[in-house]
């Protein structure tokens, strides 16, 4: 009985490891005969991606000096100041920041707080234009006949060129930094334009990169 028993544990023993010849045990191996299954090495994990990825708003860090008593124009203020300019500006042009010397009324606002509004705005619109360092003069001559109307007489003033139309209405003032390109619009409908205008170029003149 118990060589039937040794004899069955053998023949399971066998079994278990495949059985017959092509199980023989080579030299040198402790394994008993059998050798557990390969095991695939785990894929390695996945490394973050340290490619440094370009920022799609980086032309908006720009800084301007503060002029004394003008404010943040809302995007209604905006929109009511450029009906004085042609009505679709070059699409390549992006916003970027806009300041006015009073503030402009609520969006809900009935429409005799706009026009007493507007009687005594002027307003400075800053746009990104390009990437690249444009030539000043030439930026203005190409700029300003697409924003309003009249023919540009291209002048410079420290850091930036300029140019007044529509009889000095608006101004299309060009700049550049290392971020590229930008035009400022100024639409000035206050009775003291030529102050006005000096202003906004003053304020053109002082914009940089953060």
């Amino acid at each position: 009985m118990y060589r039937t028993i040794f004899l069955l544990l053998i023949a399971l023993a066998m079994a278990g490891c495949g059985g017959g010849a092509v199980n023989n045990q080579p030299a040198g191996d402790t394994t008993g005969g059998c050798k557990p299954a390969p095991v695939n090495d785990a894929a390695p994990a996945n490394k973050p991606d340290d490619t440094p990825k370009e920022d799609p708003y980086l032309y908006q860090k720009v800084k301007a000096a503060p002029v004394g008593g003008w404010v943040v124009l809302s995007k209604d203020g905006r929109s009511e100041l450029l009906k004085h300019a042609k009505p679709d500006l070059p699409k390549e042009l992006k916003y970027v920041a806009a300041i006015c010397n009073v503030k402009a009324p609520g969006g809900t606002e009935s429409e005799s707080h706009w026009n007493e509004w507007s009687k005594q705005a002027a307003g400075a619109i800053l746009y990104h234009a390009s990437k690249d360092q444009m030539d000043l003069a030439a930026a203005v001559k190409e700029y300003a006949p697409k924003i309003a109307a009249g023919v540009p007489e291209v002048k410079t003033e420290g850091e930036v060129a300029w140019t007044a139309m529509q009889g000095g209405e608006v101004q299309v003032i060009a700049l550049k930094n290392k971020l590229g390109t930008y035009i400022v619009v100024g639409i000035i409908l206050a009775a003291d334009a030529d102050e006005q205008a000096n202003t906004i170029r003053q304020w053109a003149s002082s914009i940089e990169t953060e």
